[in-house]
């Protein structure tokens, strides 16, 4: 008992730790999904104080729960294996009854959804979300057959975990339904491809997998306890390796083994079908380099303060703050020779950088004769409808002056 009460203290440390690095690091973040991040520490928390419970309390007092489970649990496995079937089956048809509708309208993101919807022919709703559509985007990169079967290795899993009472099922089972299921069911982000689908890139598409060779090697009769006869006692199991050989050559052995083949060729074919343009682009080609002469062109100029007017799609604050390390003042429209003057005062009448990618956002004092960073720069498109198939190319070049005292640029250099 000693051991599982430290096992679950270390383990609640651990997420005490990382609440504290994400609330100190990314407060933004807490609160944008705070809905979601109170819904899994609740769970945590009821499953924690359950755990120590059973821990804790003498062993008669739970002994009639644990024989009730233990005369049902060929039964309960069996509703395991169907809640996680009943579970794929809801993701799947959300579609057909259910809109998500999470964004906020009067948010930059629910500007993107409307872009997005424009460019693909479908009514303007700045609040759509796209939630219902996650068990799809997995299905658009891996393919029908591997969602289908992820869920079938899902209910595998859950049957052994509960029927089998397999530890190795059951943190399966834990992991793969938070970790991996928990995205889908609200995906919290902007619905573009190919960059939404990161968000099911690091437990959601390798579950699938890891859950669907489970359902495979299951059909192929290669995982103990996963196929038919999976509850039966030890006594009714096939006896040593003569009983598992006249199994495999059966012809029902034969055919289960050729059409798990068959499922395992589907799984690895299709997303080779999804490869390109994909694998062959690099997203944002060139903006490092054009970051970097930007970040020389400041070094150059002595300058520790910007003023950057937001001028094309690409966000270039963070960019200035991070990279070159200096101050930064943004704005979303170009400034007044107004404007300018007062943040140049406001940083005490030192030099003062103005950048944007459209020398039009600036009262030059002469008009602007050379560019920094000039690079013509590569990303996929962006769909609501599917996987990206086209590459877009935009030509950038940074326009870099001092603010003066009256507001106007003067060209660098």
């Amino acid at each position: 008992m000693r051991a599982a009460l430290a096992a679950i203290g270390a383990g609640a440390t651990m997420v005490a730790l990382g609440m504290v690095d994400v609330l100190r690091l990314s407060p933004a973040y807490v609160r944008e999904h705070s809905s979601q991040l109170t819904s899994l520490l609740a769970a945590t928390a009821v499953l924690l104080v359950a755990a120590v419970v059973v821990l804790v309390l003498p062993g008669g007092w739970l002994g009639w729960l644990r024989r009730w489970l233990h005369r049902r649990r060929v039964a309960l496995g069996r509703c395991a294996a169907g809640a996680a079937l009943l579970l794929g089956a809801v993701l799947a048809s959300r579609p057909l009854w259910w809109e998500g509708r999470f964004t906020d309208p009067a948010s930059g993101y629910g500007y993107a959804v409307q872009v997005l919807q424009a460019a693909a022919g479908e009514p303007l709703d700045a609040a759509r979300s796209y939630d219902e559509r996650t068990l799809a985007w997995v299905g658009w990169y891996l393919g029908v057959p591997a969602v289908v079967l992820g869920f079938a290795g899902l209910a595998v899993l859950a049957r052994r975990a509960v029927a089998g009472r397999d530890p190795a099922s059951a943190l399966l089972v834990a992991v793969l339904g938070v970790a991996a299921v928990f995205p889908l069911v609200r995906i919290s982000i902007t619905p573009d491809q190919i960059w939404a689908v990161r968000r099911l890139l690091p437990a959601t598409l390798p579950g699938v997998l890891l859950a669907g060779t489970v359902a495979l090697a299951a059909l192929a009769g290669r995982w103990p306890g996963g196929g038919v006869g999976a509850e039966r006692p030890a006594r009714h199991a096939p006896a040593g390796r003569a009983g598992r050989s006249t199994r495999f050559r059966s012809p029902w052995g034969v055919a289960r083994r050729a059409v798990a083949g068959g499922l395992a060729l589907a799984v690895v074919a299709f997303p080779l079908s999804t490869w390109r343009p994909g694998a062959t682009v690099v997203e944002l080609s060139g903006r490092a380099t054009q970051a970097h002469a930007v970040c020389d062109a400041l070094d150059d100029l002595g300058v520790d303060r910007v003023v950057w007017t937001h001028s094309s799609p690409f966000r270039y604050l963070a960019t200035l703050r991070v990279l070159c390390d200096v101050e930064v003042v943004e704005f979303v429209t170009p400034p007044t020779t107004a404007d300018l003057a007062a943040v140049r005062a406001a940083w005490g009448g030192g030099p003062v950088a103005a950048l944007s990618f459209d020398p039009g956002s600036y009262a030059w004092t002469v008009p602007p004769a050379e560019s920094v960073g000039a690079t013509a720069s590569t990303t996929l498109g962006r769909t609501l409808t599917g996987v990206p198939r086209t590459v877009d190319t935009a030509w950038s070049e940074v326009w870099i002056g001092l603010v003066q005292a009256d507001g106007t640029v003067a060209p660098a250099g």
